[in-house]
């Protein structure tokens, strides 16, 4: 084996791997009874081949809430603005009352049982 060629094999192979966005998604509330539910989208990433968006909400050891988002862009050549990419997440259960959430560098305040907010209305769902 040539001493270039494996040296090229792997710089092609990390060159296609995608970067992840963590919690850099935008983010609204969804109305819930019991829980706080949460959507995130990325503009214009439908139709990025391979990209991938996903959400979780957990409890905090000192309490509290943690809303975490991942974005993995299958980066797309194509620059047409499709539909956004979204997703969905919900916590367990919880108390009535008002609960404290994070979100990447920003803190929140929800009130469970919770209203929808109007933010979530102006997302093009796929």
């Amino acid at each position: 084996m040539k001493p270039g060629l494996a040296f090229t094999l792997v710089l092609s192979t990390s060159a296609c791997r995608p970067d992840a966005q963590i919690d850099e998604s935008s983010l609204c509330f969804l109305a819930a009874d019991d829980r706080l539910e949460v959507q995130v989208w990325e503009s214009c990433a439908s139709d990025h081949r391979d990209a991938e968006l996903s959400c979780a909400v957990e409890a905090e050891p000192e309490g509290g809430l943690r809303v975490t988002a991942e974005f993995v862009d299958g980066k797309d050549p194509n620059d047409a603005c499709a539909d956004a990419l979204v997703a969905t997440c919900a916590s367990e259960p919880l108390a009535e009352g008002t609960h404290v959430g994070h979100y990447g560098e920003e803190t929140f305040e929800i009130t469970v049982p919770s209203d929808p907010d109007p933010n979530c209305a102006d997302i093009d769902v796929i």
